[in-house]
Order: structure tokens, then C-alpha cells, then sequence
């Protein structure tokens, strides 16, 4: 039995892949453990949140996912921005409802650095909310 989030996290990854988007199935747990596969995409789960307020028999939650980008060229913190372009097009179609799986998918913030080892190598976090409902008991 997989999780909501286990099942998220792989419609997600299913749609950069269609996409044609070089997606990586990398832990993410060591920083910049991904940067020998430029360019790329990591897709991490994050916090999950339920607010207080609940309907019966069922659990609204909140699921924070990253979008790890990485890429070189002449501005490193610029360089992952036509991927994240691409990446962004793909969550988003054809639905933000990743085929009814969840209730909304929503950008959040971007992040952008640079390695310290390769000046060269631009990083961007691309973090999206992303709304949806269990019954209770299920997860």
C-alpha cells in the first residue's frame, strides 16, 4: 500500500518525464549529492500539514514538494531557469490536479545559490503546495 504522498511525489516525477525533462531518482537527504547529473531535476517530498479545522470522516492536508533544478552556464543563478520553466509547465497541465489525485497545486517560492565547487553551477528550489483530501484512517 503506497501513501498519498508516495503517490504525489510519483505523479509528479511521471509528468516531468512525459515531459522529456531529465528527472533524477536521487535522495536528496546530502546536499547537492545530485550535482554530477547536470542537468537535472530532483523531485523531494517535504512537510505535510493538516490545519485544525477538519470535515467529518475526512482529513484536508498540505504537502510541501520541491522541485530540486540544477544546471550550468555564463550566469549560474539564471542557469536552471529555462528547466524550471519547463518543469513548471508540466506540473501544471493539463490539470493542477494531477489527473483529480489532489485538490490544487500551488507555486510557493523559488530559490536560487550557487555551488561553492563549481562557480559555474546554478541551483533553484522551486517549492509547491499542493492541497488534498484522505478519509480518515487512510493516509
Amino acid at each position: 500500500m503506497t501513501t498519498m504522498t508516495e503517490q504525489i511525489v510519483e505523479a509528479i516525477s511521471t509528468r516531468l518525464r512525459n515531459a522529456g525533462l531529465p528527472v533524477r531518482d536521487t535522495d536528496k537527504s546530502e546536499p547537492y549529492s545530485f550535482e554530477s547529473q547536470v542537468p537535472c531535476i530532483v523531485v523531494d517530498a517535504g512537510d505535510e500539514m493538516r490545519p485544525p479545522a477538519t470535515g467529518i470522516g475526512f482529513y484536508n492536508w498540505t504537502l510541501t514538494v520541491s522541485l530540486w533544478i540544477v544546471a550550468e552556464g555564463p550566469t549560474p543563478k539564471l542557469a536552471p531557469e529555462p528547466l524550471r520553466a519547463q518543469a513548471h509547465v508540466a506540473v501544471y497541465s493539463p490539470d493542477r490536479t494531477l489527473g483529480g489525485l489532489v485538490s490544487d497545486i500551488s507555486v510557493t517560492a523559488v530559490h536560487r545559490s550557487t555551488s561553492e565547487e563549481n562557480p559555474a553551477l546554478g541551483l533553484t528550489e522551486a517549492i509547491y503546495e499542493i492541497m488534498y483530501r484522505t478519509p480518515e484512517g487512510v493516509m
